[in-house]
């Protein structure tokens, strides 16, 4: 079914079905509520317009009459299936739309954001560069909001900002067409819709033109004025000249310009045309660069071209030389002019050539070390005219120095210990590097803290095979050490250890532990380990050293323990405290010092807040929390100052009105010269916390000077002048010619240059060094704004050279010395050259030097009328001079010889004795004095001699010349003297001579081998150690006594011996000996050998029956020991058992013997082993007879058995024995007893049954020891 929607009479929105009436319907005919689910966008302008649409669910319920925002009535635009679109009213906040039907219910619509429109109160600056880039600031309100995207419209270029809030924003112009734009602040809601605030004019200011310039060559010295035409050029302009036209960076900084030089004035004549003074440059073609203030510029490539002469090297000769340089080579070519310089090698690596002559067309230098190969050579004019001639010189290599020792090898890892380094082939100029240079940072340079991987030290070179270094801070541990000559070959490598030094500790407390964030604490740091040459860093950034008004800067390492500084700016918060000592060992104290940092400055207003690019406006900023030591600036703080065309300026010191305090409110200044247009104006406290009103200050150009006339017109060098005119400026800089006038010298409370503007119509200054002829004068205000008017000052002609003379002193304060050949001075003399030009000349403009011989020194030319210049070569060198006039005439050379012997002569000792060692027969020392060229030599002056007693003796004027110590005595010496004819004594000492004829003192004892000493005849079974030691006699005193230098070793008697005897000796280092015995040494090792034999003792016959272990007796056993001495060296038996008699009843296990010699050899001991088993107590017996009585007495033989009965507690029963069987009748016991057997163990037999007798039986018991019992009976009668 299709759903028709229709307006009815009211306007009212009606749903219905198709067959619906159009008109209002009354709620009664309503069939349901409207629901309304959803609506798009819900957000919009306050301004109303945001067309949004209604989803209504069941659109044919009823008609909707209207729909209402808040309490304004939206506009209804559209209806069809369901979705209604309607115009949203203006408003402001969040509401709730109603659509009301039938008779006025409401159905709710979800809510509805209004969003202000922006709005642009304010934009500095009003213009911006072509290129774009410029920072523009837009203040006004509503300018960002959550649900939007907030750009910049310049014209029709929309610009994201940097930052941004509600009230105010920073963007950055983009690069345009130069003219007028329409800046406004565009708002775009998440919908899609967009705002946009009232526009204001935003002005697109071309960069310079440069068109042609006239006239457009011109000496290489500058000084040609030129006109600049093109376009858009503007009041302040800077105008370069050079090699670079700007092409080669992405952004407008001097850097781009390389080494274009500004021209020193620069005058505005309109936007078309300026005028310029050309600044000297090099011959050959330059571009010509105009910078406006606004950095925007324009080039004109190869606008202008320096004349100038270049010159040519055509040969050298010789054309070869050593790498370590030091040949003269004389260059032939064309064009060449004195002052010019001299290099050999490639542009990067290329080292100065000393020149010693120039002509026109031939150049005598010496070469520098480089290393070997072909190279190329320079030459470069003094107006930078240059040529490179490729492979013109060719190195050969020097020999390659080795190193084969280094003494000492070892010593503190701070520096500082002096060594001497032997090898071969050691070159003047070498260097010795510590370490490897393998982490590409290059070596430190000298004698300063280890900061990179190795260090190289200057060295002196004594010879070819020798020299001396200093050794340079370095970490502990082994460092690789190398010789490497000014040709670059090196060495192999020999290892010093830097052995390490305490390391510095921070130990106690710290005195000054807290001061203000602009520094200048003097903070005390107790510890210890500090090495002279610490840094000392507080937050990072190194103390400065504390000054006292009588002493100066005082030492920041006071001692090892002590270190005393002034604190430098820093952050306010804990910060630590770090010593590095020089070879890199570090102590921190975390959180040591506390910065004290005030309460930020705020900058709320500057007034007056615009003035002229003249400068020197006094204004007052207001605010809070200004901090003595604050800076104002003028200028965007992101600009660097070292542009060409840079707004940053710093306020000067001297402008700050008054005294400021901290917590002050307001600061008062003045403005510096050479702004333009509006800067930021900011206070920078002392800790660096910043300050800043954007644009704050409005700089419009000031007039440009104008120039009436100069008065007077002509003169010579260094007469007054004055200029009038209008527009000069305090610090404008006047000049006539390419020459800057100075101000006149006041010297009633010293010299002191009055300024040159007088005032702001007058400039009086002195008129400076120039040739004859007319020049240019012309005057730049501060703000590079000038004036330059052409042939505007004469100078007179001048024909006549100045006279030039030289004068010579050594030490300190000045003698004077005599120039020539023999007139030797004993260190390095000061050579001054003075000139003098005649009354009403040019004056002097320059003084040029030079040397040749001991001491080169290529020309050397000074602008002014004395040069001073030292002369240390040992040797003699002449120096020549002369002297040229600002017209250009110049003097005569002039020559003198200058004679330098600093150098004490070489004195030499030599003896086949060895310092230090002792001997015991007279000692021979030969001296001889040499004075090695280019010494003064010795002449004829014998040496002299002074004894370590102070005894002082000549030669006969021989040299070489022997001296010889004849007398006992330690630590002997003598001092040879030597005297050159200039004047240097030197001097070689020979000591630690020690003569000695007293022997040293010999001690023999011994030990045996556990330590006890040992006597003579003494019987020992351990080995002997015979020590000999030896000391110096009492009569030679220490410390310097002749030592041990042997003694017979301790000797250590091992073997069996009797009476031997063991000889030394010891010899001390004179050569003295004495020998020693100890005798009666006896030694067995031998043990004796010890057996054992047992027996008891018959009790009859009392004679030994050997006894056998295990054996049961009831005797005594008797063990006897016998002790033998065997081997060859017998001492003799000292201790052995007595003979061991065992009696006690039971078992003895075993009986032990010992025996000892008289060396303490003990026996393996004889032992017995049992047991020895001993029983004295007889067993007990007892009978019986079966059967007992016997019966019937019919005298037959009747069968009986007997048992007897033994026991024996110890050795047990052995046997039992019959005795006797006895009848009561003996007649007839013969027949009445058969078969027992006495004496046997009978037990079995048989009785006759004779009425009334009676048997007796009789038995005993033996037990194993042989005991018998007591007999046991029993009687057998007949019934």
């Amino acid at each position: 079914m299709k759903r028709a929607v229709t307006l009815g009479l009211a306007g009212a929105l009606t749903l219905a079905a198709a067959a619906a009436v159009i008109g209002n319907v009354s709620a009664e005919e309503c069939e349901a509520p409207i629901v309304v689910t959803g609506m798009e966008p819900r957000i919009g302008f306050e301004s109303g317009g945001t067309e949004v649409e209604v989803t209504i669910e069941n659109p044919d319920a009823c008609t909707v009459s209207s729909v209402w925002f808040g309490g304004a009535t939206a506009q209804i635009v559209e209806a069809a299936d369901g979705l209604l679109t309607v115009r949203a009213p203006a408003g402001t906040g969040v509401v709730t739309p109603e659509l009301r039907y039938g008779d006025g219910q409401p159905a709710t619509a979800p809510t509805f954001t209004y969003v202000p429109v922006p709005r642009l109160d304010r934009m500095l600056p009003p213009s911006g560069p072509a290129s774009g880039g410029k920072k523009v600031i837009i203040w006004g309100g509503d300018l960002s909001h959550p649900s939007a995207t907030t750009e910049v419209a310049f014209g029709d270029e929309l610009v994201s900002p940097d930052t941004l809030t509600s009230d105010d924003l920073t963007v950055r112009s983009p690069a345009a067409e130069p003219g007028e734009v329409e800046v406004a602040v565009v708002l775009e809601l998440t919908s899609g819709e967009t705002a946009r605030s009232e526009t204001v004019p935003f002005t697109i200011v071309a960069a310079p033109r440069v068109d042609e310039v006239e006239p457009v060559s011109g000496s290489a010295e500058g000084g040609e004025i030129i006109t600049i035409r093109g376009a858009d050029f503007r009041r302040g302009a800077t105008v370069l000249i050079g090699p670079s036209d700007g092409s080669g960076e992405a952004t407008a900084d001097r850097s781009r310009f390389g080494d274009n030089r500004a021209a020193a004035v620069v005058e505005y004549v309109d936007d078309e045309t300026l005028t310029a003074i050309v600044p000297a440059g090099t011959p050959g073609p330059a571009s010509v660069v105009v910078i406006n203030r606004d950095d925007q510029f324009g080039a004109l490539t190869d606008g202008y071209t320096y004349d100038g002469k270049f010159p040519g090297v055509e040969s050298a000769a010789p054309g070869t030389g050593p790498s370590l340089g030091g040949t003269r080579v004389t260059l032939t070519g064309t064009d060449f002019v004195a002052g010019l310089t001299v290099y050999f090698g490639e542009q990067d690596s290329r080292a100065r050539a000393s020149v010693e002559s120039v002509t026109a067309t031939e150049v005598v230098v010496v070469t520098p070390a480089m290393p070997a190969g072909q190279v190329p050579v320079t030459v470069v004019n003094p107006d930078g005219g240059s040529s490179t001639t490729a492979d013109a010189y060719t190195y050969q290599a020097s020999a390659v120095p080795t190193l084969t020792s280094i003494t000492p090898t070892s010593g503190s890892s701070l520096g500082g210990t002096e060594l001497t380094l032997e090898g071969s082939g050691f070159a003047s100029g070498a260097v010795v590097r510590f370490g490897e240079d393998d982490d590409d940072d290059g070596c430190t340079r000298g004698l300063v803290p280890a900061l990179t991987s190795c260090s190289e030290v200057a060295a002196s070179v004594l010879d070819g095979g020798r020299l001396t270094v200093t050794t340079p801070p370095r970490p502990a541990g082994g460092t690789p050490v190398r010789v490497i000559n000014a040709d670059q070959q090196a060495s192999g490598p020999l290892t010093f250890t830097h052995n390490a030094a305490p390391p510095p500790a921070i130990v106690g407390a710290i005195e000054g532990t807290s001061g203000p964030t602009s520094g200048g604490t003097l903070i005390s740091v107790p510890g210890s380990g500090f090495a002279s040459g610490a840094r000392v860093l507080v937050g990072g950034i190194e103390v400065t050293a504390e000054f006292d008004p009588d002493l100066g800067l005082l030492p920041i390492v006071r001692s090892d323990v002590s270190i005393v500084g002034v604190t430098p700016p820093g952050v306010a918060g804990l910060a630590d405290i770090t010593v590095t000592n020089p070879d890199g060992a570090t102590a921190t104290r975390t959180g040591g010092f506390e910065y004290l940092g005030p309460p930020p400055p705020v900058l709320t207003s500057i007034e007056p807040s615009s003035g002229t690019s003249a400068g020197g406006l006094e204004v007052v900023l207001a605010g809070e929390d200004f901090a003595e030591g604050s800076v104002v600036t003028f200028g965007n703080a992101e600009c660097d100052s070292g542009e060409p065309a840079c707004n940053l300026r710093a306020a000067a010191a001297d402008t700050v009105v008054g005294t400021l305090e901290d917590g002050s409110t307001t600061i008062t200044t003045r403005t510096p010269a050479g702004l333009y247009g509006f800067v930021d104006v900011a206070v920078v406290g002392p800790d660096g916390t910043t300050t800043v009103i954007p644009y704050g200050f409005e700089s419009v150009p000031a007039p440009t000077p104008t120039f009436e006339k100069i008065s007077p017109d002509r003169g010579p060098t260094g007469s007054v002048v004055t200029i009038s005119g209008a527009g000069f400026v305090k610090g404008a800089e006047t000049y006539i010619g390419t020459q800057r006038v100075r101000g006149i010298i006041e010297t009633d409370d010293g010299a002191v240059e009055l300024p040159t503007v007088r005032d702001d119509e007058t400039i009086v200054g002195v008129v400076p060094r120039r040739s004859g002829g007319t020049f240019l004068v012309a005057v730049a205000n501060p703000d590079r704004q000038g004036v330059i008017v052409p042939e505007a000052f004469s100078y007179p002609v001048d024909t006549t050279p100045p006279v030039a003379s030289a004068s010579a002193s050594t030490g300190t304060p000045p003698v004077e010395h005599e120039f020539g050949e023999d007139n030797w001075a004993r260190g390095p003399v000061t050579v001054v050259v003075t000139a003098v030009d005649e009354p009403g000349g040019s004056g002097v403009d320059t003084i040029t030097y030079w040397a040749t011989g001991a001491q080169t020194i290529d020309a050397t030319t000074v602008s002014d009328p004395s040069a001073s210049f030292p002369v240390t070569a040992q040797g003699l060198t002449t120096i020549s001079f002369s002297a040229t006039d600002i017209a250009g005439n110049t003097s005569s050379p002039v020559d003198q010889v200058v004679a330098i012997d600093s150098v004490r002569p070489a004195v030499s000792a030599t003896s086949d004795f060895v310092r230090g060692t002792q001997v015991n027969t007279p000692v021979e020392v030969e001296f001889a004095c040499a004075d090695a060229p280019p010494g003064s030599g010795i002449g004829d002056s014998p040496m002299t001699f002074v004894s370590d007693t102070g005894s002082e003796f000549t030669t006969d004027g021989s040299n070489p010349a022997t001296v010889t110590f004849t007398e006992d005595g330690i630590g002997q010496s003598v001092t040879a003297r030597c005297t050159d004819i200039a004047g240097n004594v030197g001097t070689r000492t020979f000591g630690g001579v020690n003569i000695t004829r007293d022997g040293p003192v010999l001690q023999v004892t011994a030990t045996t081998a556990d330590g006890r000493p040992y006597e003579p005849g003494e019987w020992t079974n351990l080995n002997v150690v015979v020590t000999f030691s030896c000391r110096a006699p009492e009569s030679v005193a220490a410390p310097r006594k002749p030592q041990v230098a042997f003694v017979t070793p301790a000797v250590v008697v091992s073997t069996d011996v009797t009476d031997l005897s063991v000889d030394g000796e010891c010899r001390d280092t004179a050569g003295n000996i004495v020998t020693g015995s100890f005798e009666g040494i006896h030694i067995d090792k031998t043990p004796p050998v010890m057996s054992v034999s047992a027996a008891t003792i018959d009790a009859a016959t009392l004679d030994e029956v050997p006894y056998a272990a295990g054996q049961w007796t009831n005797q005594s056993v008797v063990l006897t020991f016998t002790c033998t001495e065997v081997g060859e060296h017998q001492s003799g038996v000292d201790v052995f058992s007595d003979p061991v008699t065992i009696d006690t009843d039971g078992r003895t296990a075993g009986v032990s013997g010992t025996c000892i010699d008289n060396a303490g050899n003990r026996a393996d001991p004889a032992v017995f082993l049992g047991p020895i088993l001993i029983d004295t107590v007889a067993p007990t017996c007892s009978v019986t007879v079966t059967p007992n009585p016997i019966g019937p007495p019919n005298r037959q033989l009747r069968l009986v058995v007997a048992a007897v009965r033994a026991a024996d507690d110890r050795s047990g029963v052995e046997e039992f024995t019959l005795v006797s069987v006895v009848s009561s009748s003996p007649a007839t016991a013969g027949s009445d007893i058969v078969g027992f057997v006495p004496g046997t163990a009978s037990t079995t037999g048989s009785l006759r049954t004779i009425r009334g007798n009676v048997y007796t039986f009789t038995y005993v018991a033996r037990d194993r020891a042989g005991n018998e019992s007591e007999p046991c009976t029993v009687a057998v009668s007949v019934r």
